[in-house]
C-alpha cells in the first residue's frame, strides 16, 4: 500500500541568496531573491540624459523570462523635479513591499485551508473560500486595469487567479495558489532590487545638481571678479590683458564640459570666448566688458531656473541695472519655489529639508528684487503663509506674484552674440 505523501508546507520568507552565488548559477531558482549588489553608478551607467529640454530618466520592463528590457524613459523639466519624482518613488517602492509581504501571509493562509479542509467543507464554505480568492485577486490587480507596462508578476498572479475564478477545482486550487506564491515572492524580489538602486539613482541626481549649482556659481563668481579687475579697460597693460584673457578661457572651457546644459554653453560660451579675443588683442575693450557681463547673467540667469539662490546672492541681483535679468531670475525662483515648496517643507530627506523660516526668509528676499511692488507685496503674503506651515496658501501667492511680471521672451538673455 503505497504511503501517502506528507502535505507540503508553505514557507513564508522566500529564501535570499548573494549575488556571488546568483552568477554561479545558470538559472535561479523561482521563489529565491536575489540580494542585491551595491556600487557607486555615474549617469552614462544608469543611462539618465540631462539635456537642455529637461532629464530623461529610463524606465524597465520585465518580460516573462525574467529579464529586464528599457522600453521609455520619463521625462521631468529640471532636476529638482526628478529628484522628487524618485523620492516619490522610492516611499512607493517601500509601500509596495509592505503590500506583498502581507498578500503572501493571505496566500500562504489560503493555501493551507483548501490543501487540508477542502473535502471536508460543505458549499457555503467552498463558495466563501472562492470569494477569498476573488478578494485576493482584486487587491493584487489593485484600482487600476493592468496593462502592459504593469508588472509581468502581478499580471501573472492574476491571469492565475482569473483561470482558477472561471473553473474552480478543489484538487487544482492549491498548486494554482502556490503558482501565485512565487510570483508575488518574485515581484517582491524586484522590489527588493529597486529598494536598493533606487536610493542610488537619487543621490546620483542629488550629487549632479549639486556639481552643476557649485560650478555655476563658481564660475559666476569668477566672473565677477574678473568684471571687477578689468575696471577701465583701457588702463588696462598687455600682460594684465593676457592674464584675463587666460581666465576667460578657462570659464569657456568648463561651460564646454557641461554637456547637460547645451543652450547655455553654447551662449554664454560665445560670449566669454569672443571677450577673451577683444581683450587678447586689445581692440573694442568696452564691447569686451559687455560680453563678460553678458555672459554671467546667462549663467546666473540659468542655474536660477534650478538652484536656490540665498538671499545674499538675491541681494546682488537687485542692485543690478538690468530689469530683465532681475525679472528672469525672480520668475526663475518663484517656479521653483511653487513646484517644490511642498517637498521641501516636508517630503525631502533631512538633509535637503527647509525649514517654514528659511522658506520664508528666502520668498522675502526674491520679493525685494523689485522693492517696490505688487511682486514683493504677494511674495511678502507667501512668506506669511509659509511661517504658518499653509502650503496651498503660499503656493497660490506665489503664482499671483509671478503673474505681476512681464512675461518672458524668448532670446531674453541668451541672445546669440552677432557674428
Amino acid at each position: 500500500m503505497a504511503v501517502p505523501k506528507p502535505p507540503r508546507k508553505p514557507h513564508f520568507a522566500p529564501p535570499v541568496i548573494p549575488q556571488s552565488l546568483a552568477r554561479t548559477m545558470k538559472k535561479v531558482p523561482r521563489g529565491v531573491v536575489v540580494e542585491p549588489e551595491v556600487r557607486s553608478r555615474s549617469l552614462d551607467e544608469l543611462k539618465i540624459r540631462i539635456t537642455k529640454k529637461g532629464v530623461w530618466v529610463p524606465k524597465y520592463t520585465k518580460t516573462r523570462g525574467g529579464k529586464l528590457r528599457r522600453e521609455r524613459a520619463a521625462f521631468y523639466p529640471d532636476l529638482p523635479t526628478a529628484i522628487r519624482a524618485e523620492t516619490h518613488k522610492i516611499g512607493s517602492v517601500e509601500d509596495a513591499g509592505l503590500r506583498c509581504i502581507g498578500l503572501l501571509g493571505s496566500v500562504t493562509a489560503l493555501h493551507k485551508d483548501i490543501y487540508e479542509n477542502w473535502k471536508g467543507k460543505s458549499e457555503a464554505e467552498r463558495r466563501a473560500s472562492i470569494q477569498q480568492m476573488r478578494e485576493l485577486r482584486d487587491v493584487i490587480r489593485g484600482d487600476r486595469e493592468l496593462s502592459a507596462r504593469s508588472p509581468i508578476d502581478r499580471r501573472i498572479a492574476v491571469e492565475r487567479l482569473d483561470k482558477a475564478l472561471a473553473d474552480p477545482r478543489g484538487g487544482e486550487l492549491p498548486a494554482m495558489l502556490i503558482g501565485v506564491r512565487n510570483d508575488l515572492i518574485a515581484r517582491m524580489g524586484d522590489l527588493t532590487r529597486q529598494k536598493a538602486f533606487l536610493p542610488r539613482r537619487r543621490q546620483v541626481l542629488a550629487g549632479t545638481k549639486a556639481m552643476l549649482d557649485s560650478s555655476a556659481f563658481d564660475m559666476v563668481d569668477q566672473l565677477g571678479e574678473l568684471l571687477k579687475a578689468a575696471g577701465r579697460p583701457e588702463k588696462l597693460s598687455v600682460m594684465e590683458r593676457k592674464e584675463l584673457a587666460r581666465r576667460l578661457w578657462d570659464i569657456r572651457d568648463r561651460l564646454k564640459e557641461r554637456r547637460a546644459e547645451e543652450r547655455l554653453s553654447k551662449t554664454a560660451y560665445k560670449h566669454i570666448d569672443r571677450a577673451a579675443v577683444k581683450f587678447l588683442r586689445g581692440v573694442e575693450l568696452q564691447e569686451a566688458v559687455d560680453l563678460m557681463r553678458k555672459g554671467n547673467r546667462a549663467i546666473a540667469a540659468h542655474t536660477s531656473r534650478y538652484a536656490l539662490l540665498y538671499p545674499t546672492r538675491l541681494g546682488q541681483v537687485a542692485k543690478s541695472g538690468d530689469p530683465r535679468f532681475k525679472t528672469s531670475i525672480a520668475r526663475n525662483q518663484a517656479k521653483l519655489y511653487h513646484g517644490n515648496l511642498e517637498y521641501w517643507l516636508s517630503e525631502a530627506p533631512p538633509g535637503e529639508r527647509l525649514s517654514r523660516a528659511q522658506v520664508a526668509e528666502h520668498l522675502e528676499a526674491i520679493g525685494r528684487v523689485f522693492p517696490v511692488s505688487q511682486f514683493n507685496e504677494r511674495m511678502k503674503k507667501a512668506a506669511e503663509s509659509a511661517r504658518r506651515g499653509d502650503v496651498e496658501s503660499a503656493k497660490v501667492a506665489i503664482q499671483e506674484a509671478e503673474k505681476t511680471l512681464e512675461p518672458p521672451r524668448q532670446e531674453e538673455l541668451f541672445d546669440e552674440p552677432q557674428k
